[in-house]
């Protein structure tokens, strides 16, 4: 686990570097949890107006087995999304 949480700082330091290089502010956040759950409780303590997120698409059989982290923040948003297919 510490492994993978060193690699999410890492990641998510390249990312801020290369936002911050094209003039854009980007804060960025490490937590623990379920990625629904954590997404949505942020957006409501800090007041979020806007969630963009992106989706894969999944559908038939593998889309109600493992579900969707996109699908579960559309029913639990306290504000509109924004969702971009890749």
């Amino acid at each position: 686990m510490n492994d993978l949480t060193s690699r999410g700082h890492e990641c998510l330091a390249e990312v801020r570097a290369r936002a911050e290089a094209l003039g854009v502010n980007l804060e960025t956040m490490n937590t623990n949890g379920l990625a629904p759950e954590v997404i949505t409780r942020v957006a409501k303590e800090r007041g979020a107006t806007l969630i963009v997120m992106s989706s894969h698409g999944q559908t038939g059989l593998r889309r109600l087995l493992m579900g969707g982290v996109t699908s579960k923040v559309i029913k639990l948003a306290p504000c509109p999304i924004y969702i971009s297919r890749t």
